[in-house]
């Protein structure tokens, strides 16, 4: 059907007023994400170190972390479970900050003590700088030693998320509020953070609390 001069020029003004309001849709759009954006990045504030650090240093690395089970033949299970704790802090952190010591440590020598499932009336936790449901880190500051316990953390997988979380805290790292980060916790005060493995993605140590690590304990042209 052929169109007459003033039905051709309203279509045109109509197909031009659309084009204008998709465009400001557009715009507007990019404004609500852009503003999305800018609020997910900037209220998440990381915590970083601990008011109270241990005195480990970057000649103490890779740090010796000896193993005790409290369960019945169970040693082997622990010793495994730490042995993949530890596997998976230093790969995330680029460079080896432990090693599991089978063979006693000398005196004076820094360590990391890792109890597992240590019975509740036993636990070290009483009086620790750190206390979480499933685990602890208990140290003093500047000292070269922590202590770290595990109770009733019922899976493996939550096991192995406990040790790599209070080794975390060994190196000195605070508890997070980001559900994603190793380091998330609650403590008095803050938001409750559950550590958890998350839609099938386990957390990880945080990009800028891997950058602190690396600066205070990786080691010039070593691993």
């Amino acid at each position: 059907m052929t169109m007459t001069p003033a039905e051709k020029v309203m279509r045109e003004a109509l197909a031009r007023a659309r084009g204008a309001f998709e465009a400001i849709e557009a715009i507007r759009l990019t404004a609500v994400i852009g503003v999305i954006l800018v609020v997910a990045i900037t209220t998440h504030t990381e915590p970083g170190f601990m008011a109270v650090e241990p005195g480990f240093t970057r000649a103490d690395v890779p740090i010796p972390v000896r193993v005790t089970s409290y369960a019945p033949d169970g040693h082997d299970d622990a010793l495994r479970a730490v042995a993949s704790a530890v596997e998976i802090t230093n790969q995330r952190l680029g460079f080896d900050a432990f090693v599991v010591q089978t063979l006693p440590t000398f005196v004076g020598a820094p360590f990391v003590d890792v109890e597992i499932g240590v019975p509740t009336e036993h636990s070290r936790a009483e009086g620790a700088v750190v206390v979480d449901p499933g685990g602890a880190a208990l140290y003093r500051a500047g000292q070269r030693e922590c202590y770290v316990t595990t109770s009733n953390t019922g899976t493996d997988e939550l096991l192995g998320l406990d040790l790599q979380h209070e080794l975390a805290h060994c190196l000195g790292l605070a508890h997070d509020s980001y559900e994603s980060s190793i380091m998330c916790g609650s403590d008095p005060g803050q938001p409750s953070c559950t550590l958890r493995v998350l839609d099938g993605f386990p957390p990880r140590i945080s990009d800028n609390d891997r950058a602190l690590l690396r600066t205070r304990y990786m080691r010039a042209n070593r691993k």
